[in-house]
């Protein structure tokens, strides 16, 4: 699994076996009213902060660890990029335990500015739109035969 975080893209050891705090929450203003009845009123998303963990190693690992501390500091959004998730990000936390010089390991947490939804391949939701038709078809033909 190809791992990016702004300019820098994890390799061997540095990519995690894992990524958590996926998904998320519904922001959610929630009023209780007399006669115990309620009211939702749905907010939006709300995104768990994805985090991970693993190690740099060789000859760069220390400067490695640098520079992601560096877009810490700096505080800007970056792009998050594995698998098929894309989304912008800030690194909230980020702290680095040095064992030597070619070996240090660190600890990541992101805060989601945005998840970035790729468009869906269109041929392929064609293909599930018509496979949709033909199933109601099916079951259509199948309900007027049963009468």
């Amino acid at each position: 699994m190809p791992l990016l975080l702004g300019d820098i893209l994890f390799q061997d050891f540095e990519i995690p076996d894992r990524i958590t705090g996926l998904g998320g929450r519904q922001a959610l203003t929630k009023h209780r009213l007399i006669g115990g009845k309620r009211s939702v009123n749905a907010m939006g998303p709300d995104d768990s902060d994805p985090a991970w963990s693993g190690r740099f190693q060789g000859g760069d690992a220390i400067g490695r660890a640098r520079l992601i501390d560096a877009m810490r500091l700096a505080g800007q959004a970056v792009t998050l990029s594995f698998g098929s998730v894309l989304m912008s990000v800030v690194i909230e936390e980020f702290t680095y335990d040095y064992e030597r010089e070619w070996q240090v390991l660190y600890n990541i947490r992101c805060y989601v500015v945005n998840v970035i939804i790729p468009a869906v391949d269109q041929s392929l939701a064609a293909l599930i739109t018509g496979d949709l038709a033909s199933l109601a078809l099916s079951v259509s033909s199948f309900v007027a035969a049963v009468r």
